[in-house]
């Protein structure tokens, strides 16, 4: 037996009732419902077609291959965003521009990751630690800061899109050795 409940912000979940592996404990399970196919103006249950399927896979392929020229404003808001923090007169400042660094690099890391460039992900990940984790907002922090930036723009430059490329691989090894310099190592 089950029954569906709604949230206030409208998310839907199902209270289902189970009993255990010995037959003699009964328990309830809630189990998120997903409205993604409603979101898309499918009927209920309805799978997406296999064309709409092939159409979105086709279209992310796309915008992957455009990538290292679409990444590009990404980079300069991020170089922006460096200089901003590399002039900040204030500890508060300061602080402000390392999280406007931190939002960049979160982006990019998720763009990484969607668009076919995993070494972006990975140093933009760094870049999200040493701006979250730093802990003195000096020269040197600028200096990481914008070798991370760097380090994107030549990875979509020459677009490295192989995780395994050495050239890559060592980019990534570089600033997670500055970012856990500077700021400790990364938590898992």
């Amino acid at each position: 037996m089950s029954k569906v409940i709604k949230t206030s912000s409208g998310e839907s979940y199902k209270i289902v009732q189970r009993v255990s592996g010995d037959g003699a404990h009964p328990y309830e399970e809630i189990e998120p419902v997903n409205n993604l196919g409603a979101k898309f103006g499918l009927d209920g249950d309805a799978s997406i077609s296999k064309d709409l399927m092939a159409r979105a896979e086709a279209a992310v392929m796309a915008l992957s291959q455009q990538y290292p020229v679409l990444v590009q404003s990404e980079i300069e808001r991020a170089r922006v965003a460096a200089a901003t923090l590399a002039a900040a007169k204030s500890p508060e400042s300061a602080r402000q521009a390392a999280g406007k660094v931190f939002e960049l690099a979160h982006d990019l890391k998720g763009q990484g990751g969607s668009y076919g460039y995993p070494l972006v992900s990975s140093i933009a990940a760094s870049l999200c630690q040493l701006s979250q984790n730093a802990k003195k907002f000096d020269a040197q922090l600028s200096s990481a800061i914008n070798l991370h930036i760097d380090a994107i723009a030549l990875v979509a430059k020459k677009m490295i899109n192989n995780p395994e490329d050495v050239e890559g691989r060592r980019l990534v090894s570089q600033v997670e050795t500055l970012t856990a310099h500077l700021t400790g190592p990364a938590a898992k």
